[in-house]
């Protein structure tokens, strides 16, 4: 039986560039392929950075929006 996946949250609110990207990157490290984390984070240079890491990682970038006075990043670990 398949248990569920957990929503992995990252909580990088109140930092700079480039701790959201180190944080995404050693969540990513820990996840099983197929399994997705959302990034919270008020500096808005996610909006381009989450995109170019996921193209450079070969991760899957689902969202990058911004919410109320910060910015949400939802992105899924690459199949091996």
């Amino acid at each position: 039986m398949k248990k569920e996946n957990k929503k992995h949250v990252i909580e990088a609110r109140g930092t700079v560039c480039p701790m959201p990207i180190i944080k995404l990157s050693q969540k990513m490290a820990l996840l099983s392929p197929g399994e997705v984390v959302e990034l919270m984070a008020t500096d808005p240079g996610v909006l381009e950075n989450v995109p170019a890491w996921c193209q450079s990682t070969g991760h899957e970038c689902i969202e990058v929006k911004r919410v109320e006075d910060y910015y949400v990043a939802v992105v899924r670990k690459k199949e091996v």
